[in-house]
């Protein structure tokens, strides 16, 4: 292959390489260091003039906010599966600080439910707040556990090719599939008639997406299994992530860029060739790995012709984006400490109809906001008030539909008309006027507020519809068998969360299938066994 010198910032690439990886989220990254820990040299692309996707972090004045990774369940012991993990692929470069007991608080309209680490603590606590439901309780912790153990087997079969797969994947998908295909609601409701408990089951539901009535059971299990050994927070905030892992890349030639924006993957003889970055300039590799997600991957990168050839924009519309979110980064001239700020999580929710109240915001704009995720990054890194002194940093996340920004998808970015300003007014005052409500006095000691939006990330992620947890998660998504690493573009594989599930957790376990798929063994195995 020839060699290519091609510059992107202060970047410069030679190559050859043996895989072309776009994006440099943590699926991208995973996979990454996955082969570049086999000898390989990966050249990793990114669109954004930061490393790290939804882990990096940046920062205004004093302040640092983290964009996506908030917190992390199952890291605290490094006997854990998903703590093996992050370390085989960061050269154990990142240490985890555990959050309090108490790394959850559900809010309801005014009634506050405490979520304690631990199973017995989880259910006694629960039982303490709901009496009579205690038998219920005890059987939804039995069932999130026995869900999360048929999801091995059912993502496991993604990495096979797919011939392989179908030998096997009636036997091994029925018992997750089972619950798969039925809404968080009706498995539930079959457990409780008590709709403020199902609530609060599910009032984290936005650390996956959809409300109860809408979303996948299995996806509920897998998430509440995550958390309820409690939660941790990288030391030295998320960006260590990405800090860890390029050297790792780097040392066995490859090489991580920013501000390259890649417009299309090449294709020859229905084989991945490389990739056209902006510019023009076409870079070769025998692999082509995308972090992009499968709706900028199938109906963006690829071409019109051989997306048609091989069916795959049909196959988009049976999945669906996932939601969206405006985030507000709050910066304080304080310690956290001097301000009493918590260092749990607080998911605020208008009712317990999180369905109704949802689809309400939708249909008038003059309802109130749904939903709330409310965190203090400041308050978790034991490292921060030596990197930051004397500040403190809250983000506020709201749901909000996609809708409310089309007029102003297709205007240039930092020049969009004073209409759009002026609904991001009104919406931070919204947020700061429903967090006072849990930060008394907060709008008097705040120093530095900025209010992103779907479009936001539409910018710094490359998505369409501000979904910056790519496709939602209903049962609809896991009867797609075509979400896996391989495509049917021969050396074309997709990586990241549409491959397992969303979040930091789920693209690193799609960053492990996919090198799994590539090297044809089982990587994740591999690691009990080390």
């Amino acid at each position: 292959m020839r060699r290519i010198g091609t510059k992107y910032g202060t970047k410069t690439i030679t190559g050859p390489f043996d895989a072309i990886v776009i994006g440099s989220g943590m699926g991208g990254l995973t996979v990454a260091s996955l082969l570049a820990q086999q000898g390989q040299r990966v050249l990793v692309l990114e669109q954004h003039y930061t490393i790290g996707g939804c882990t990096h972090t940046f920062t205004r004045k004093r302040y640092e906010w983290d964009v996506g990774l908030h917190y992390v369940g199952d890291v605290q012991s490094p006997r854990s599966g998903l703590r093996r993990m992050f370390d085989a692929v960061t050269g154990g470069g990142v240490s985890w600080a555990p959050m309090p007991e108490i790394y959850n608080r559900i809010a309801i309209g005014d009634r506050i439910y405490e979520i304690h680490r631990g199973p017995e603590a989880y259910a006694t606590k629960l039982a303490e707040y709901f009496p009579a439901q205690r038998a219920a309780i005890d059987a939804y912790v039995k069932l999130i556990f026995e869900v999360s153990r048929s999801a091995r087997n059912y993502f496991a079969e993604r990495a096979m090719p797919r011939a392989a797969g179908d030998r096997i994947y009636a036997a091994v998908s029925a018992p997750f599939r089972r619950y798969a295909d039925r809404t968080t609601f009706d498995v539930l409701r079959e457990l409780t008639d008590d709709p403020e408990l199902i609530a609060v089951l599910c009032g984290n539901y936005g650390d996956y997406g959809l409300p109860p009535k809408r979303s996948s059971f299995a996806v509920q299990a897998m998430v509440a299994r995550h958390y309820i050994f409690g939660a941790s927070f990288p030391v030295g905030g998320p960006g260590m992530i990405a800090r860890s892992i390029v050297p790792i890349i780097e040392q066995a030639g490859g090489a991580v860029v920013h501000s390259a924006d890649v417009t299309e993957i090449l294709v020859r003889d229905n084989r991945a060739t490389g990739v056209k970055v902006a510019g023009g300039e076409e870079i070769l590799a025998p692999r082509v790995i995308s972090n992009a997600g499968v709706g900028v991957t199938f109906g963006r990168l690829l071409p019109s012709e051989i997306a048609e050839r091989f069916e795959l924009l049909p196959k988009l519309q049976a999945v669906d984006p996932a939601y969206t979110v405006a985030g507000l980064n709050i910066g304080l001239p304080r310690s956290g400490a001097a301000q009493g700020l918590p260092a749990a999580n607080i998911w605020a929710h208008h009712s317990s109809d999180y369905d109704g109240d949802l689809e309400r915001s939708r249909q008038d704009p003059s309802a109130p906001l749904p939903s709330h995720f409310i965190t203090f990054p400041s308050m978790r890194d034991p490292t921060w008030d030596e990197r930051h002194p004397d500040t403190a940093t809250i983000s506020m996340y709201s749901e909000i539909g996609f809708g409310r920004f089309e007029p102003w998808a297709h205007e240039p970015d930092r020049r969009r008309s004073e209409a759009y300003q002026a609904l991001k007014d009104t919406l931070a005052d919204q947020m700061l006027t429903q967090l006072e409500g849990y930060v008394p006095g907060i709008r008097e000691q705040i120093d530095h507020y900025e209010l992103s939006t779907p479009l936001t990330i539409n910018r710094f992620l490359g998505r369409r519809q501000g979904n910056f947890m790519g496709i939602d998660h209903s049962p609809q998504r896991f009867a797609q068998r075509w979400l896996r690493p391989h495509t049917p573009v021969e050396h074309l594989y997709l990586t990241g969360q549409d491959v397992v599930t969303d979040g930091i957790s789920g693209a690193m376990l799609g960053g492990f299938l996919c090198g799994s798929a590539i090297l044809g063994r089982d990587l994740v195995t591999a690691l009990g066994r080390g």
